[in-house]
This record gives structure tokens, C-alpha cells and sequence, in this order.
């Protein structure tokens, strides 16, 4: 695999493409990237050189408005990269994708990027449908947030801890999931929830519980939520892990509930199941509650889902 091209190489042959524009108007994209072959050992993609030649972007365009300080943007964004983003660099560019099941967290991630780069345009999600069902993917090119993305871990903490809630919102959304249960071991069921985070970097989780606990919050301990060879599925992927999945939870209710309004799910899915649980509990209690949860969701395989006709009535007949 080549190495992506350096910022001060893309100048250089920015710089021979803005002289040879200026030089000979009519030459085409193809023809110039061939006599940019011959000068260069390695040049940037086709479309890249076409946006250099017409002037629409420049090596230096997303670098000039990239401002990295602190905001709850950023922090943002940076969670949703360490949980579900990565890079591509492969013709010498650099951007940073997302690909997600959740609109609402590929909209919320664009929207950071967006006031992050301070763009004119909005980036977009797109959405991708492939054998294992639908995605939303956004692109996002910069070189410089493309570089502070990838620094090591423990250099972007001081973009994070000004605004700890960015973070977690994006992390739980990539990594967490409302943990619901219907506990069948007692004479009566009840209905059980906390909001658990998992991930196979522990360093991260680490991090994600020690910015709990300095907003107050008191998770439960670190576990091993899976180890490697272990067959899972999501949805209709199945695949074999490879490494040791650490997670914690919230399991306090009070806590959930600050949880809920103080920093949230940027997946409306997850957020709203959440709400749902908790209000049940709080309405009926634990017992009565499972029978009312049962009858709006059902279990298809390891996940609730909202049936599609719900009973108004919850503890009601039926």
C-alpha cells in the first residue's frame, strides 16, 4: 500500500497544476494528470486533480479552516470516531468515515464536522443498503482533524474533558445500548434495564467511566462482556470475535434518568426504548411493568423490538 502523500507534496503539485492551468486552459484532467505522472512518482486521485484544475479546492482549503480547539463538537465527533469511524488515505487523501445502522447519528455526526470545519455546504449521511441490510455513511475530508483523529489516545483528552458530555453521547451511541430484560427467576417477572458500554479497547471504556464518575455518576464495575472466539450476530452479521470486549453499565435509575436528559442517545431508537423502560418501571413498578413492556416489544433474538400494533393500554386486557 502506497503511504498517502505529505501536505507540503500535495502543494508542490498543486502548484504545477495551477501553472500549467494558467499555461494551457484547455488541457484536460486526463492529459494533466499524465504529465504530472511523469514528473511525480506518486500524485493524488483523478477527481482530486479535476478540483485543483477548475479551482473548487486547494491542499490547503480545509486545512486554513480547522480550528482545533475544544467544543462539545469536537468531543462529539471524536467519540463517534473512536467508536465507529476509520480512515481512508488510500489515494493520498485523507478522510474520515462513519458508517452507521442510525440516520439520527450519522446526521449528528455530519452536523459536527460541519461546525467543526466551519463549512458553508453541510456534509450529508448517504445512505448505503448491502447484503446485512441498511446504512447511513458520512464522509468527511480534512487533513489536519484527519491527523488529530488518529493521534494516540491520551493526546486527545484535553479536546474532550472541557466537554465530557460530547463524548459520551457519541461513545454511547457507537458502543452502548439500553441492556432491557425480563427477569423470569421470580415468582412474579420483572422488568429489568440498565444502559451498558462495551468496546474491545479498554482504554477507551476506561476513559468513557472515569468522565461518568466525575459528572457524579456511579457505574458498576468493569467486566468482560465477551472473549475472543465467540460467535455473535447483529442483525443479519454474524462473525467471530477476535479480541476481549470490556463493558460497564448505569444501573441506578435515578442515574439513568440523569443519563437520559443530560447526555442521551444521538440514536432516537435507543433513546426512546430507554425512556420507554423507565417509564414503566416508574409507572407500575418492576412487576407490573413487564407485563405492559411485553406487550409493546418482543424479543427477536437478542434484541426487543417495538411491535407493530401496540395495545394503548398497556396493563390493560389483552
Amino acid at each position: 500500500m502506497r503511504s498517502p502523500l505529505s501536505l507540503a507534496e500535495r502543494e508542490t503539485i498543486f502548484k504545477e497544476v495551477s501553472r500549467m492551468r494558467q499555461s494551457n486552459p484547455e488541457l484536460g484532467s486526463s492529459a494533466l494528470r499524465r504529465l504530472l505522472s511523469s514528473r511525480f512518482k506518486q500524485i493524488p486521485s483523478r477527481e482530486t486533480i479535476r478540483r485543483w484544475k477548475i479551482g473548487e479546492t486547494a491542499p490547503m482549503t480545509s486545512v486554513n479552516e480547522f480550528n482545533a480547539e475544544p467544543s462539545e463538537e469536537l468531543s462529539f465527533f471524536l467519540g463517534a470516531w473512536l467508536g465507529d469511524g476509520w480512515g481512508d488515505d488510500a489515494d493520498g487523501g485523507k478522510r474520515l468515515l462513519l458508517k452507521v445502522r442510525s440516520l439520527d447519528f450519522a446526521n449528528e455526526f455530519a452536523d459536527s464536522a460541519t461546525a467543526i470545519l466551519n463549512k458553508r455546504e453541510s456534509y450529508f449521511a448517504r445512505s448505503i443498503v448491502d447484503e446485512n441490510g441498511q446504512w447511513y455513511q458520512v464522509k468527511v475530508t480534512s487533513i489536519l482533524l484527519y491527523e488529530l483523529a488518529n493521534r494516540p489516545f491520551g493526546q486527545l483528552s484535553g479536546y474532550i474533558k472541557p466537554h465530557p458530555t460530547g463524548f459520551l453521547r457519541a461513545f454511547f451511541t457507537a458502543e452502548g445500548n439500553p441492556a432491557v430484560s425480563v427477569n423470569r427467576s421470580r415468582d412474579s417477572p420483572t422488568l429489568e434495564l440498565t444502559v451498558c458500554v462495551s468496546n474491545t479497547e479498554l482504554e477507551y471504556v476506561q476513559y468513557a467511566m472515569g468522565l461518568l464518575i466525575g459528572l457524579g455518576y456511579h457505574p458498576t464495575r468493569m467486566t468482560r462482556g465477551g472473549r475472543p472466539g465467540v460467535e455473535r450476530t447483529i442483525g443479519k452479521y454474524s462473525f467471530t470475535t477476535t479480541k476481549t470486549e470490556w463493558q460497564f453499565r448505569i444501573a441506578r435509575m435515578a442515574e439513568i434518568d440523569t443519563f437520559l436528559n443530560r447526555i442521551g442517545f444521538a440514536d432516537s431508537a435507543k433513546q426512546e426504548k430507554t425512556e420507554t423502560a423507565q417509564s414503566l418501571i416508574r409507572e407500575y413498578g418492576r412487576h407490573r411493568a413487564s407485563v405492559a413492556w411485553t406487550k409493546m416489544y418482543e424479543k427477536t433474538g437478542r434484541k426487543w423490538q417495538k411491535k407493530s400494533t401496540v395495545n394503548n393500554s398497556p396493563i390493560g386486557a389483552g
